[in-house]
């Protein structure tokens, strides 16, 4: 298993989380928690 670190920013209402090291991925979640639980 790899970590990556992200970037979380506030978006219309929702978190984005983008990744440097990969900046074609991009998920986003309702809030903070949500967002990072994705990341998983």
């Amino acid at each position: 298993m790899f970590d990556y670190p992200v970037t979380l920013t506030s978006d219309n209402g929702t978190v984005r989380v983008t990744f440097p090291d990969v900046p074609e991925a991009i998920t986003f979640g309702i809030n903070k928690d949500d967002a990072m639980r994705l990341t998983h």
